[in-house]
């Protein structure tokens, strides 16, 4: 069975381990990991000032939030001890978890503007309404 959306959100999060990704990073490290893994029914991505973002990622981790999978301090999402036990029982299920969590270690050493530019060297459509100078 493919993973949903959410699962690949709990993913992506579990991968970045204590370190926690910011709002920022997250949008960014998923739209990279929908676009390089050509996931369907995933989140429907819309260019705005600082790259692609989808309002249903919020929406997602906040219920994930509620339901103690994942942390949210000091503006970072980290996930909980419950959510790393249902990420390790998720990653199996798909060959390519594997590249989520090299995605999000990739990610964790970048600055805002070269994960903005990784996103518009691999999808010049997302450039649209862009403030970065990249």
């Amino acid at each position: 069975m493919p993973l949903r959306r959410q699962d690949w959100t709990l993913l992506t999060v579990a991968a970045a381990a204590e370190h926690g990704l910011s709002s920022f990073q997250l949008q960014k490290v998923l739209f990279l990991l929908g676009f390089d893994l050509l996931l369907h029914d995933f989140y429907h991505f819309k260019p705005i000032d600082y790259g692609p973002v989808d309002g249903q990622v919020h929406v997602d981790v906040e219920v994930m939030v509620r339901a103690g999978l994942i942390v949210e301090s000091q503006g970072r999402f980290m996930i909980s001890p419950a959510g790393l036990s249902q990420a390790r029982a998720l990653a199996p299920q798909d060959p390519n978890s594997a590249h989520a969590h090299a995605l999000v270690c990739w990610a964790l050493q970048c600055t805002p503007r070269a994960l903005v530019r990784e996103v518009y060297r691999c999808c010049p459509a997302m450039r649209e309404k862009c403030m970065f100078r990249v």
